[in-house]
């Protein structure tokens, strides 16, 4: 134990007596820690966490693949996807999005949003009911002359419009 101690004091007196030398190794490590953290909470998110679906294990994705290009894959089209949903056997439920950059203006100001554009089965495919309201009618998916229909986030909810709890229900 005192071998111990009289490291620690020799090291704490090195260390003052040199504080350039002291600030880096403090910065480094520091920023070492700092950067850990950052990956291990991005891994932790993205690898880690399960998805908040019914049964996150049983999803896939499907890509196309050109066949002049075999080592790309591309995104799959609307009339793909029809097809895969009409003729699927061995899916539950297959389900369409793409995502997308769009503006949202409110009060004279503008941001740009980034959203995703889906399938009208997306959150009964997923297991995901909403919080709040409801999510999509088929009728809405049926003709180009209805309406867009929005589903928001909880976040882009409370962050852009203030409310915790809503004072409103949105009929089913």
């Amino acid at each position: 134990m005192d071998t111990l101690l009289r490291d620690l004091q020799y090291a704490f007196r090195t260390l003052r007596n040199s504080p350039g030398f002291t600030a880096v190794a403090v910065l480094t490590l520091a920023l070492g820690i700092g950067v850990n953290a950052t990956i291990f909470s991005i891994v932790n998110a993205v690898l880690l966490k399960p998805l908040p679906v019914s049964n996150p294990a049983e999803l896939v994705d499907i890509y196309s693949q050109p066949s002049n290009f075999p080592d790309e894959y591309g995104t799959t089209s609307w009339l793909d996807y029809m097809e895969y949903r009409e003729q699927s056997e061995s899916l539950s439920d297959i389900v369409a999005y793409t995502n997308f950059f769009g503006s949202f203006a409110r009060e004279g100001r503008s941001e740009l949003v980034v959203g995703e554009i889906v399938s009208d089965n997306y959150f009964d495919g997923l297991g995901v009911p909403p919080e709040l309201g409801r999510t999509f009618r088929h009728e809405e998916f049926e003709t180009q002359q209805t309406h867009p229909v929005t589903v928001l986030s909880h976040g882009f909810w409370q962050s852009r419009f203030g409310v915790v709890t809503p004072t409103w229900s949105a009929s089913p």
